[in-house]
Formats: structure tokens, C-alpha cells, sequence
């Protein structure tokens, strides 16, 4: 897995840099990230100053009025595997793969001499399915800005999360505006799964034995099969006699009838 940190285009010399005042461009998780603020042409003294993050940044009297915005990223190679069985006698099929899983927040710091001086960061919440807008207000006075059509204001010196529900694979587009007339756009996709369930099959771990085939049943079919009917049966013999008794009665017959002729003429 990588995080990588992107400072904005129009840094106008702020820098993101970690508690040792050097530049950084790659994080990992709990890694404390700063801004540091340039002075103001008109300072009288080599005076940049720290900001973190997530936190605001404090009150830099020898920095001009401005804010600042960053990116952070991070990516990482999720395995994955699926066994599919069928119902009928069938070969199990083994599917094995990786999906590339990527989030990423903004972080947005403000810092000027007095009034309200908001920090904004906006990060995915996969547990709730939906995406939190982290607003704190480090300055004197309250911040109120606008976000969806809804006005909201932060007391100096708080926080206020705000939560978008959002549906998996919903895209987002939202635009916080401050009073002064300053927008913080937030885009992205919610995408926390990495693959979705198949539809119409049936998924099987790897470690599950793969159930036993159902024998298939073709209705009352008989176990011994019998040959078919050729019109024998056991009355054949008595008739194959009787038949045979009337042949050699008629030939009998013929033969009386025969020497009967033969004495007249």
C-alpha cells in the first residue's frame, strides 16, 4: 500500500511538511502533517510558522492572510478469491484475483490575523456509508458558511463534523462557501467494496468441502430389466398339442374316405 500528500497548484510557497520542517510528498497512517506558512513581504522578521493539518492553523502575525489546501491518497492491492459450485453434478470453478482499493481526503487551512479562521477536511466513512465534512474553527469568532442550501455555523474554537449519507458507488460533487465569499469543492465516488456479490450463483470458501452430487432419478424405472414381449406364453405348448392332435385326425379322415372310393370303384 502507498499514501501520497499533494499540495495544491497555487501553493503561493506554502509547504506540506512533517514536525521536522522537511517537505513531505509520502505518509503513512497517524504521520502529523503541517503547513508552512511563508512571511509576509511587508514582516519585519523570518517568521513561518506551523500549522497542522487537520487542526487549523494558528494566528501568524507575520503572515499575510490566506489558506491553504491538501490531498492525501492512498491506494493498496486487496486479494481476493471465489469458489463457484453448482446444484447438479458440476466441476467447481476457482476465480483468484486483486482489486485496487484507493481513498483519499482534502484538508483545507485558513489563517489570518482575526475573525474565524476554519480548517476543512472531508474524509469517506465506509462503516456509516457516508462522507464527513470535519469543519474547526480555530480563530475568535464563529464561522458560518453554506453547504447543500443549509447554513451552518462553527463557535470559535470547535469542531463540527457534518455527515452526507451516500450509497456505494454514488458520486459526489458538493461545495462548501464561507462568508467571504471563498469555496471548498469536494468531489469523489463513495467506493468502499471491492467487489460486489455475484448474482444467481452460489459462493463457496476454499476451505469448505464442495457438497456431494444428487444422484439423478428417472421416475419408478425398475432395477432388473425385463426383455420385451415376443407373444410366448405358458399356454403355448397345450395349443401347439392340440393343434398337432388335429392334424393327424384330419389326415385320418382323408385316408378313410380315400379306401372307401377305392372299394366302390
Amino acid at each position: 500500500s502507498s499514501v501520497t500528500v499533494s499540495p495544491p497548484a497555487d501553493a503561493g510557497g506554502v509547504r506540506i511538511v512533517g514536525k521536522d520542517g522537511k517537505p513531505v510528498t509520502a505518509a503513512k497512517n497517524g504521520t502529523p502533517l503541517y503547513f508552512d506558512i511563508p512571511k509576509s513581504p511587508t514582516g519585519t522578521t523570518d517568521a513561518t510558522d506551523s500549522a497542522e493539518s487537520t487542526d487549523g492553523a494558528p494566528r501568524t502575525p507575520d503572515a499575510a492572510a490566506g489558506s491553504a489546501e491538501l490531498t492525501v491518497q492512498a491506494s493498496t492491492t486487496v486479494p481476493v478469491g471465489r469458489a463457484f459450485t453448482s446444484d447438479s453434478r458440476s466441476q467447481t470453478q476457482i476465480l483468484a484475483g486483486s482489486s485496487e482499493s484507493t481513498v483519499s481526503a482534502t484538508a483545507v487551512a485558513t489563517w489570518g490575523e482575526h475573525g474565524p479562521i476554519p480548517a476543512l477536511s472531508a474524509e469517506k466513512n465506509c462503516a456509516k456509508g457516508t462522507l464527513d465534512i470535519r469543519v474547526t474553527n480555530k480563530g475568535d469568532q464563529p464561522y458560518t458558511f453554506d453547504l447543500m442550501g443549509a447554513a451552518h455555523s462553527v463557535p470559535a474554537g470547535a469542531t463540527r463534523t457534518i455527515a452526507i449519507p451516500l450509497q456505494e458507488d454514488q458520486a459526489y460533487d458538493f461545495t462548501l462557501v464561507g462568508p467571504d465569499g471563498r469555496a471548498q469543492r469536494f468531489t469523489g465516488v463513495l467506493d468502499c467494496k471491492t467487489q460486489g456479490a455475484a448474482v444467481g450463483t452460489k459462493t463457496q470458501t476454499l476451505d469448505e468441502p464442495a457438497p456431494a452430487p444428487t444422484p439423478v432419478t428417472a421416475g419408478n424405472v425398475p432395477t432388473t430389466p425385463d426383455l420385451a414381449a415376443t407373444g410366448g406364453s405358458d399356454t403355448t405348448p397345450l395349443i401347439a398339442a392340440i393343434g398337432l392332435s388335429l392334424l393327424v385326425l384330419g389326415a385320418t379322415a382323408l385316408s378313410i374316405l380315400h379306401k372307401k372310393r377305392t372299394t366302390q370303384d
